[in-house]
């Protein structure tokens, strides 16, 4: 059997976030991002993919990832493909997703794949927001979709639309 890394050992598993059903939309995201924010873990070995400032990511590679062995689906590309080139030249396959920049499903370069759909809480086709109309699912149908339910995803990024 393997054995997880041994940063994995340090991180909480014990998380406690609880919202109560009377918050506003507006708490909820309050409540999200205070979070999300939290540091639970110092990593030591924090690697940027990606343009510096907005468009660029750190990802913790305390965990071990491995490339030709990632998953990343990559959400709100808002036609910045510096995350999603750089993590794949890393040697990770990336699934990227946005309705709202008007490209058709495409395969971008060797390891990165986009797809004309969000993310959202049901499967939707005609997902009407901002004056438009989007194809919309939710992780699990993504995931069906691309054949990936049993695999763990490696890194998930979310860059999040104003309903």
């Amino acid at each position: 059997m393997l054995k997880p890394p041994s940063a994995l050992l340090k991180v909480p598993t014990n998380y406690d976030l609880k919202l109560d059903d009377n918050l506003t939309l507006s708490q909820i995201k309050e409540t999200m991002v205070k979070y999300l924010h939290t540091i639970t873990y110092k990593c030591q070995n924090d690697t940027r993919f990606g343009k510096s400032g907005d468009g660029g990511w750190n990802i913790c590679m305390d965990v071990g990832i491995l490339p030709n062995n990632c998953i990343v689906y990559s959400f709100g590309i808002n036609n910045d493909w510096s995350f999603d080139d750089a993590i794949a030249n890393y040697g990770c396959n990336v699934y990227a997703f946005d309705p709202t920049i008007g490209l058709e499903n495409h395969k971008h370069s060797e390891r990165v794949w986009f797809y004309n759909i969000g993310l959202y809480g049901d499967n939707v086709n005609n997902l009407k927001l901002h004056g438009s109309h989007w194809k919309a699912r939710t992780l699990s149908s993504i995931r069906e979709m691309l054949h990936h339910g049993n695999k763990p995803l490696t890194v998930v990024y979310l860059l999040i639309l104003e309903m």
